[in-house]
């Protein structure tokens, strides 16, 4: 499965966004034909913990307009797994660095809980 399908995919998903000077929230929601399940897991599917990353870094891409790309990634915890026909809030911060990069650190979750943390830095491509 290409990136690009992937990323395809996550924009279909987003059911709403709103950004800030700081950084953005955004709702997706991952329907049973989403393509990150395809082969994870047959019969048993979960949305891969790669994609929820993407997620965040394309919400990082749409909130400055320009092109990113996830150079180094800090920390990443998934704490429950999203099945499909589930909704997903997303909330992050995105940070200037000095270095000419971008400092990404955010929370998905929905009303059963926390899903996801990250912190990563991304980087003009």
């Amino acid at each position: 499965m290409s990136r690009n399908t992937i990323n395809d995919a996550l924009e279909a998903s987003i059911r709403g966004e709103e950004f800030t000077a700081e950084g953005g929230t955004a709702k997706l929601f991952f329907a049973a034909d989403f393509a990150g399940f395809e082969g994870h897991f047959e019969g048993a599917p979960v949305v891969p913990g790669v994609c929820l990353i993407q997620a965040f870094a394309l919400l990082c891409r749409r909130k400055t307009g320009r092109a990113l790309y996830v150079a180094n990634l800090k920390q990443a915890k998934f704490l429950r797994p999203v099945l499909p026909e589930t909704t997903v809030d997303f909330e992050f911060k995105l940070t200037p660095e000095q270095n000419g990069r971008f400092s990404c650190k955010g929370s998905a979750g929905n009303t059963e809980g926390k899903i996801a943390k990250v912190s990563m830095e991304l980087e003009y491509a």
